[in-house]
């Protein structure tokens, strides 16, 4: 059976998300399928944000300890050296964050006191 590739995802009952395949620099296929709200009936479309969650945590750590090992940063080096103002003083280093032992609050606890989808500076975080 020959089938196209956006056949073979309508195909999928299951599968609900959006796949987009590049090729130098070129996008060659950009659909989405399933539902990002079932319950609302609300179709994914490749405008669609999900909550990645803790999905990137480990692609960043690995990243950090290859850029590490070839001696382009230290995990012993302060967050300001690379972010100016950020926690500014706190001493907090790359190491701090990626053992989450920096004593930064988890944004997701302040879902009461900001609005969601809107960009707020990291200064605002600070003061909450």
């Amino acid at each position: 059976m020959n089938i196209n590739l956006n056949e073979y995802f309508k195909m999928q009952k299951k599968f609900s998300g959006s796949v987009l395949l590049s090729k130098n620099n070129e996008i060659i296929f950009n659909e989405s399928y399933g539902y990002s709200n079932k319950e609302k009936g609300i179709k994914n479309t490749p405008e669609t944000k999900f909550m990645i969650g803790s999905m990137t945590k480990s692609i960043t750590a690995l990243c950090i300890m290859q850029l590490s090992e070839k001696g382009f940063l230290s995990t012993q080096q302060n967050v300001e050296d690379y972010i100016p103002d950020f926690y500014n003083g706190h001493g907090i280093t790359i190491h701090h964050l990626l053992t989450h032992t920096s004593g930064i609050p988890n944004h997701l606890t302040l879902k009461n006191q900001i609005k969601w989808g809107q960009r707020h500076p990291p200064k605002k975080y600070y003061k909450l």
